[in-house]
C-alpha cells in the first residue's frame, strides 16, 4: 500500500501470494496442505533456473530444525504422531525458503507488513463480535463473570489460549506501521486502531499470560525503541500508550473481569491452574527419563503422558504446559541441543538486525513476548502459531543487510 502511493516498485504477486498464506495462518489449521505442492514448486522453480540465495545463520538454523525432525521420524515411539508434527516443521521451513527467494526487497515486505496489519485488524474486530455475541448469551441467563465460562468461547473455532498467541504474533504488524506513520494522519489512525482492536482482543480472551506477552511486548518495543532508533522513541510510547488506554477505556464495563485475571494467582481456579501447571512440569521430568537421547518423537507428548504420567501426577490434561520441556520430552538431549543453538543464534541476528532498521524492533518484542508466553503453554508447534514465527523471523533476518533511510 505504502509502496504503491510512493510509486515505489513492487513484488505484487508475492505480496499477494504471502496475504493468502498469512490469511490461511490465521484462520486455517490445514494451510500447509493446501499450499505445500505450490509452495514447493515454486521453490524448486528457482532452483532449476539457478538463481539461489546466500545462506546465512537464520537458513542454517531453519535447516537444523528440519534435520532433527528427520531424525524423529526414524527413532519416534509413534509414526503417525510424528509424521503430522514433524510436517509443520517442514513446511515452515519451505514457506521460509520460499519468501527467502520472492520477497527479497524491503518494499515487497513492507507493503505486506501494511496489508497484515489491517488483515490482524479485521480478524480481531471479528473475535470481538463473537466474544460481545458470547457474552449476550451467557449474560442472559444470569452469568456475567466471563473468566468462568471463557473456555467456551472459541474464535473460529480454536481454544481462546491459541487463538491469544495468534494475536500475540499479530502485534508487530500495526505498531510497526502507526510508529512510522505518525506524520501520515490518516495511515496513523488506521493502523493505530487495528493495534488498538488487536490490543482489546487479548485483553477479552481473560489470559494471564495473554496479559502478560501484551505488557512485555509493549514495554520491549519501547525500551529498544530507546536503545537503538530514537527518532522513533516518542512515536513508540504513544502508539504503545494510546493502544493500552483505549483498549482499556473499551473495557472499562469489564473492569472486575480484566482485575480478576490480573490478580495471577488470586481465585480458586488460578490457583489450580497454577498446581496443575508445576505437576505436569514434574511430569515432563519424568517422561524425559524414559528416552532422554532422542527423545518420543514429535508429537507424541501427549501420548507419553497417558500412558506414563498422567495417574502418578493426577494430570487432568495431557498437554505440555511449556514449550521447552515438550522440546526435551519430545525430541530428547540432541533435539533440545539444537533448539537451543538455534535460539542463541536465533537472539544473535535479532539483535544485530535492530540497528539496521526500526521494523526489527516489535518483531523482535513479539518474539520474546511469545517466547515468554511459551513458558506456561505449549502453542509454539502449531502451525499457526509456527508460521508466523517463521515470518516474524524472516522479516527480521531480511533486513539485516539494509539500513534504514
Amino acid at each position: 500500500m505504502i509502496a504503491l502511493m510512493n510509486r515505489k516498485e513492487i513484488n505484487i504477486p508475492a505480496v499477494l501470494f504471502m496475504i493468502v498464506i498469512i490469511s490461511s495462518l490465521f484462520i486455517n489449521t490445514l494451510y500447509f496442505t493446501y499450499f505445500f505442492p505450490l509452495i514447493l514448486a515454486m521453490i524448486i522453480r528457482k532452483i532449476r533456473k539457478q538463481q539461489m540465495i546466500k545462506m546465512g545463520p537464520a537458513d542454517i538454523i531453519v535447516l537444523s530444525l528440519c534435520a532433527v525432525e528427520i531424525l524423529e521420524l526414524f527413532v519416534t515411539g509413534y509414526l503417525p504422531n510424528t509424521v503430522k508434527a514433524s510436517g509443520v516443521i517442514f513446511c515452515g521451513a519451505t514457506l521460509w525458503f520460499v519468501m527467502r527467494f520472492y520477497m527479497k526487497d524491503q518494499t515487497t515486505i513492507r507493503a505486506f507488513v501494511s496489508i497484515v496489519s489491517l488483515l490482524a485488524g479485521v480478524l480481531a474486530f471479528v473475535t470481538l463480535i463473537g466474544y460481545y455475541r458470547h457474552k449476550t448469551q451467557f449474560a442472559s441467563v444470569g452469568m456475567t463473570d466471563m473468566t468462568m465460562v471463557k473456555q467456551y468461547f472459541r474464535p473460529f473455532g480454536l481454544a481462546l489460549n491459541e487463538w491469544v498467541a495468534v494475536l500475540v504474533c499479530s502485534l508487530p504488524f500495526p505498531f510497526y506501521m502507526a510508529v512510522t506513520n505518525r506524520k501520515r494522519i490518516p495511515l496513523f489512525m488506521l493502523h493505530l486502531l487495528s493495534f488498538t482492536i488487536v490490543n482489546v482482543s487479548i485483553i477479552v480472551s481473560f489470559s494471564r499470560s495473554g496479559y502478560l506477552a501484551l505488557l512485555v511486548f509493549d514495554f520491549l518495543a519501547v525500551v529498544l525503541s530507546i536503545s537503538y532508533w530514537k527518532k522513533y522513541f516518542f512515536s513508540a510510547i504513544l502508539v504503545a500508550a494510546l493502544g493500552l488506554s483505549a483498549s482499556f477505556g473499551v473495557l472499562f464495563p469489564e473492569k472486575d473481569s480484566v482485575r480478576q485475571t490480573g490478580s495471577v494467582n488470586g481465585t480458586t481456579s488460578q490457583k489450580r491452574s497454577t498446581e496443575g501447571r508445576t505437576r505436569k512440569w514434574a511430569e515432563a521430568i519424568e517422561l524425559f527419563k524414559q528416552s532422554p537421547v532422542v527423545g518420543t518423537g514429535s508429537g507424541n507428548y501427549e501420548l507419553a503422558s497417558r500412558l506414563y504420567g498422567s495417574k502418578k501426577y493426577n494430570s487432568l490434561s495431557y498437554r505440555s504446559t511449556n514449550t521447552a520441556l515438550q522440546i526435551l520430552v519430545e525430541k530428547g538431549l540432541i533435539g533440545a541441543i539444537v533448539y537451543l543453538l538455534a535460539f542463541c543464534t536465533g537472539c544473535f541476528c535479532c539483535f544485530r538486525s535492530m540497528r539496521s532498521r526500526f521494523i526489527c524492533v516489535p518483531f523482535v518484542a513479539a518474539l520474546f513476548s511469545l517466547c515468554l508466553r511459551e513458558m506456561f503453554f505449549n502453542s509454539f508447534f502449531d502451525n499457526r502459531i509456527f508460521g508466523l514465527f517463521i515470518i516474524m523471523f524472516f522479516i527480521i533476518n531480511q533486513t539485516v543487510e539494509y539500513s534504514e533511510d
